[in-house]
Formats: structure tokens, C-alpha cells, sequence
């Protein structure tokens, strides 16, 4: 079996195919056959993150996660967040908004196809508005980056060039609902078909809010079991021959996890008592 093969396109990385005889044991090409790219990381993440995209997701076992994210640093390119000291890792820390009447974890009403959160990398200033919507099976956001010194200007509606966020903030009554932390890795792949994206998240913890505050590294209850992680390929138009062998090795089947529903489920039932606060 071979997990990637290089299809003849004039490309910035295309992988070069070579033998995988299980996912315990793999022939990675060595270090050097990884293509340096003359792109801006920051530049196509944005424009593949706000066009119309497809998404698929794995819910996969940590052992085939370390098999994935080996081929990702062969074969893509690290983000420009990346940490060599969290295996090409950082951290990702959101305020996810919802309705009074948590529409959005209920999914009706704007919640059927509409999230809204707010969102920082690692240590960074920056934060990011988004709203990210799903329609026809394609999924888009709108993002803005601010400096976390104006969220409260956000929030008072006072400057007209946030004000696609404000005005849903008023429209929708959105108000913060959670926090939640997460590891992620994340690969970025230009070729002549389109951009393509893969991430992989780990370590996943929420934690109740606190007001209209930037988020922080933090969380206490733990959302994603240790033994797992969450991987997200993304990309435009129809599944890419790049990523078809690669999810070869995955035994797992495609599949949907919000991590939003998910922290919310557990930070009630922790309210409610009926259950202790998962952390390992």
C-alpha cells in the first residue's frame, strides 16, 4: 500500500509515495524532501478559513494521531503558530458565545448553522472575531483579528469596523456561555488543486466563563478523552487524491464532534452534580 503519490500536477507538495506496511509501522522519506515554501502561512490560512470549504473529521486514537501528524511534517507545512516545543503545537483558547436560550447548543434558530466565539493563539495579544456558518455542506467564517485591549470596545458596539460582530451580538442577545482550551497542530498544503488544511487537536478542557474577558490557558474539566484526538481535513471542491491514502490508515470512519456541545454537556451535569469533572 502506498499513502500518498505524487500526481503529476505541477505542485508545492505533492508527496512522493513510499510503502506503509500497518499504521504501527511506516516508511517516512527523511526530513529533507519536505518542501520549503515561498508563501505567506498567515496569508492562504486566512483565505482558505473564510472561503467556501469542506470539512472532514476523524475522532481517532492517539496512536494513529502520532502516525498522522508524522506524515503532516513530511509532507505539509507547520503553522505559523507552531512550538517546537509542543511538537509543532500551540495552544488555542475560545470564548464561544450563545443565545439565552443556548440556541446554538441546541442548534435551532441561528444556532442550526451558526457558531460565534472569540479566539487566541498560545500567548498572542490578537484575538479573533468569528463567526463561522455551514450552508449546503460547505463551511465559511468571517474573522477579524483585534487586539485583546479593544474587546471592550467590541462590546459596547463603539467602532463601526467591528461592527458585523457587534451587531449580532445585539441581534442574537449572545452572550459568553464557555471557555475552552485545546493543543492543536495544524498543516497547511498549496497545490495546483487548492489549499488544504489538516489539523489535529488534543488535550481538549473547558471551563465556566468569566464575563466578557479574553480567554486564557485554562480549563478544568476535561472534554476529549487522552487516549483520543480530533483530526480535521480541510479543503475546496472534491476529496483530494493527497489526503484519500492517508486516511487509508485510519480505521476510524468520518464522523461529527463539537467540542462546544460537548463542554457545555459536562460543565452541566458537573452544576448539576451528576457527575465529577472529568480531568484525565
Amino acid at each position: 500500500m502506498y499513502l500518498a503519490t505524487n500526481s503529476g500536477h505541477d505542485t508545492d507538495c505533492d508527496a512522493v509515495s513510499f510503502p506503509v506496511s500497518s499504521i504501527g509501522e511506516r516508511s517516512l522519506p527523511s526530513s529533507d524532501r519536505q518542501p520549503k515554501l515561498p508563501f505567506s502561512f498567515r496569508e492562504l490560512t486566512q483565505k482558505l478559513l473564510t472561503s467556501p470549504v469542506s470539512e472532514t473529521k476523524y475522532l481517532i486514537s492517539r496512536s494513529v494521531a502520532d502516525l498522522v501528524s508524522g506524515w503532516a511534517q513530511v509532507y505539509m507545512q507547520p503553522d505559523q503558530h507552531a512550538d517546537p516545543a509542543l511538537g509543532d503545537g500551540y495552544w488555542v483558547r475560545t470564548l464561544y458565545l450563545d443565545t439565552p436560550g443556548a440556541d446554538i447548543y441546541h442548534r435551532r434558530g441561528v444556532g442550526r448553522s451558526r457558531k460565534f466565539r472569540i479566539r487566541g493563539y498560545g500567548s498572542s495579544p490578537e484575538l479573533w472575531l468569528e463567526m463561522k456558518w455551514k450552508r449546503k455542506e460547505k463551511v465559511r467564517k468571517r474573522r477579524t483579528v483585534i487586539h485583546q485591549d479593544q474587546l471592550p470596545l467590541i462590546m459596547a458596539n463603539s467602532s463601526q469596523e467591528y461592527d458585523w460582530f457587534s451587531s449580532r451580538i445585539d441581534r442574537y442577545q449572545l452572550q459568553p456561555a464557555c471557555q475552552i482550551t485545546y493543543r492543536r497542530q495544524a498543516y497547511l498544503c498549496r497545490t495546483s488543486h487548492g489549499v488544504y488544511r489538516l489539523t489535529l487537536d488534543r488535550e481538549a478542557f473547558s471551563q465556566p466563563h468569566d464575563g466578557w474577558k479574553a480567554p486564557v490557558e485554562a480549563g478544568n474539566c476535561r472534554i476529549l478523552n487522552a487516549e483520543n484526538a480530533i483530526l480535521e481535513l480541510k479543503y475546496q471542491g472534491d476529496f483530494p487524491l493527497f489526503f484519500r491514502s492517508l486516511v487509508e490508515l485510519i480505521p476510524q470512519v468520518p464522523g461529527s464532534y463539537s467540542k462546544y456541545r460537548r463542554a457545555i454537556s459536562t460543565l452541566m451535569d458537573q452544576s448539576m452534580g451528576d457527575s465529577a469533572c472529568p480531568t484525565g
